[in-house]
């Protein structure tokens, strides 16, 4: 999987990359959804219910 947050160069620039879900503080219900889903035994519990082939 990917890390959260990846610091790198590029061209000579230090630069941070993210997916832009993390900076929408003010959804508060999207934030709360997506700690939920990306629980470890909530995704467990997901494989479990629909394995990947």
């Amino acid at each position: 999987p990917l890390p959260e947050v990846k610091h790198t160069t590029i061209h000579g620039h230090r630069v941070m990359l993210c997916h832009g879900d993390e900076l929408c503080t003010l959804d508060t219900a999207y934030q709360h959804a997506r700690r939920k889903l990306r629980n470890r035994f909530v995704q467990w519990l997901q494989e479990q219910l629909h394995p990947t082939p």
